[in-house]
């Protein structure tokens, strides 16, 4: 149970990471294209 709360937690996260950094990194590409 604990190992599954602690999956979920790091799906979470990443996930979130990605969305965060994803608008980020298409912006830099626009302005230098």
């Amino acid at each position: 149970m604990r190992n599954f709360h602690i999956a979920l937690f790091h799906r979470a996260s990443s996930t979130f990471w990605h969305v965060a950094t994803t608008p980020r990194t298409a912006c830099k590409h626009r302005l230098s294209s």
